[in-house]
């Protein structure tokens, strides 16, 4: 797999990618290198990264957008999300542009567990061999050397035993994703331990977390995973959770780092203030982190656009995923690239 996704960082760019697969972890893997490759600074995104539906995208306003030439002689990165359900109309005008594709543009079609059938995807296959890859699922055996990489990266070192690994692993069919989040949450207890912040010995596998699917969407956006939150995002748009909820988590995973911050700057942060904001050990370093590194003008212009989202799902006629998708591309660059500056360190206080 890792050989795979090489080619998204060394080879040469084609204008077209077909991804697909069961493992989607490496999907993503694979988006997100094109990301980094070929939009470098996030401050472009807005402008030269585009995420879209199949099932709603036109074929015309892909070609048009395709065309389009991007400001700085830079690359335009189009993602097509479940490019399987693409109607045939629009197949047949992404096609007549696949013919003379643009230079400046990038497109990533992203499909199911199978190659998606058609005559656009055939020439593409045909035209750009190396474009379309696949991940299919892994072995047990793949899966515990993929795992042992994981831990190597994460700084586990001794505590990343094959008991430990295997134990992760035999809970049954689980998503890589929610396996390295689960390498993750025992590094940082391991790191936690070694610095004596923490009393309890070291689990067998890793300390008992909550289950709130809301950390799904929250903790992609965080990290400034865009194209993560934007699909989790969809999934629960598509399962029927009310947009003002997923608003009012989003909302308070901002008034945590807002009261962090405050307690940071006291000079008061304690593990019972901590458990008082509701930051659970494992998610620590994370948190601390961003709330030093965020400044106070930063943290009050995400809940301005919390506010004005809030009156948005309240009266706009348009989608009210568009807003949320809005409000988490916004948040995503706030917390990659907004550094604490001395300038606006007093915003609480205006």
């Amino acid at each position: 797999m890792d050989k795979k996704l090489e080619r998204f960082a060394k080879e040469d760019r084609l204008p077209f990618y077909v991804l697909y697969g069961k493992e989607r972890y490496f999907i993503r893997k694979a988006v997100s290198i094109l990301k980094q490759r070929l939009l470098p600074s996030p401050d472009t995104y807005e402008l030269l990264y585009h995420s879209v539906y199949g099932p709603e995208v036109s074929g015309a306003e892909l070609a048009d957008l395709a065309r389009s030439v991007p400001f700085f002689d830079q690359t335009r990165l189009v993602i097509v999300w479940d490019a399987e359900k693409l109607k045939e109309r629009d197949r047949k005008e992404i096609q007549g542009y696949a013919e003379d594709p643009a230079p400046f543009t990038c497109i990533a079609f992203v499909a199911g567990e199978e190659f998606p059938k058609g005559a656009l995807f055939a020439f593409v296959k045909g035209r750009y061999p190396g474009a379309c890859v696949g991940f299919p699922g892994m072995k047990r055996s793949e899966s515990l050397r993929w795992l042992e990489r994981v831990a190597k990266e994460k700084g586990l070192g001794s505590h990343a035993r094959p008991d430990v690994l295997e134990g992760l692993l035999a809970g049954g069919q689980v998503s890589l994703e929610s396996l390295e989040k689960q390498i993750e949450i025992l590094a940082l207890y391991v790191h936690d331990l070694e610095e004596d912040r923490i009393s309890e010995p070291l689990p067998f596998g890793f300390p008992e977390i909550s289950l709130d699917q809301a950390y799904r969407l929250t903790d992609p956006l965080l990290k400034g995973d865009v194209p993560g939150v934007l699909d989790i995002l969809n999934r629960f748009v598509g399962q029927g959770v009310p947009p003002l909820i997923l608003l009012s988590r989003i909302a308070w995973e901002i008034r945590k780092l807002w009261q962090l911050k405050d307690e940071m700057e006291r000079g008061s942060v304690t593990e019972a203030t901590l458990r008082s904001i509701r930051i659970p050990p494992f998610k620590k370093a994370m948190y601390t982190s961003l709330a030093r590194r965020l400044s106070w003008g930063a943290l009050g212009q995400m809940f301005f656009s919390v506010g004005k989202v809030d009156r948005l799902l309240k009266s706009s006629r348009l989608d009210p995923q568009f807003h949320l998708e809005d409000l988490c591309e916004r948040i995503a660059q706030w917390v990659t690239v907004r550094p604490v500056s001395s300038e606006n360190r007093s915003y609480r206080d205006r």
